[in-house]
């Protein structure tokens, strides 16, 4: 019988949650891509995940901060 630790389950929703947020970006759907790496970056554990969700977010906040810009010229 295995017994799952803890961070496995993190891991596992750090990685559903992060391949979401990055399909999610690829169709250009930046506010919802957000909002799922915040999610992926609850989960996240290792300090690498940590700053590429926070990275990956901020990312998606500057696209839906330009597009808005756009709009307005």
């Amino acid at each position: 019988m295995k017994i799952s630790m803890p961070s496995d389950k993190a891991l596992n929703q750090f990685r559903f949650y992060a391949h979401i947020a990055s399909n999610t970006e690829r169709k250009r759907k930046y506010d919802l891509a957000a909002q799922f790496w915040e999610k992926a970056l609850q989960y996240a554990l290792s300090n690498e995940n940590i700053e590429w969700a926070i990275r990956r977010k901020k990312f998606c906040l500057k696209q839906i901060s330009s597009h808005k810009k756009n709009q307005d010229i």
